[in-house]
Order: C-alpha cells, then sequence, then structure tokens
C-alpha cells in the first residue's frame, strides 16, 4: 500500500459521519493521520527510508515499522 492509498483509506475513515467531529473516534482518526504524515517516505537510489525513523545514520526502510503496524490494522481490523 502507498502512503497516498494509506492516507486515502484513513480520509475514508474521517468523512463516514459528521456528527463524530467532536467524539474520540474523530480524535483518533486525526492523531492517526497525523502520524501517517510524520512517517513520509523519501527517495533513496534504489528505495524509500522512512524520514521520522532514520536517526543516526541509521537507514530505516519504508514502510516502517509504525506504517506497517497501521497497515496491518486498517486491513485486518
Amino acid at each position: 500500500m502507498t502512503r497516498e492509498e494509506l492516507l486515502a483509506k484513513i480520509d475514508k475513515l474521517e468523512t463516514f459521519d459528521e456528527r463524530l467531529e467532536m467524539t474520540e473516534a474523530f480524535r483518533a482518526v486525526k492523531i492517526l493521520r497525523a502520524v501517517v504524515e510524520l512517517h513520509k517516505p523519501e527517495m533513496m537510489i534504489s528505495s524509500s527510508y522512512c524520514v521520522e525513523c532514520t536517526i543516526n545514520l541509521e537507514t530505516i526502510i519504508y514502510p516502517c515499522p509504525t506504517i506497517q503496524a497501521i497497515e496491518k490494522e486498517l486491513v485486518n481490523g
């Protein structure tokens, strides 16, 4: 799943019922979107890495464990 596809799936969750704007569910969707926005891919020569997870020159390939966990829950949930 690409980052754009993941964000589109989150957007669908966000807009399914306008009455959720003040509920915990709506806040959770906003938080989830913020995490996905933060963990974005950056191109390297042959693959992408996660900007947020790459620390001290330790390159974490995208999708990073954070994005993988979110994808797993969205697909299996």
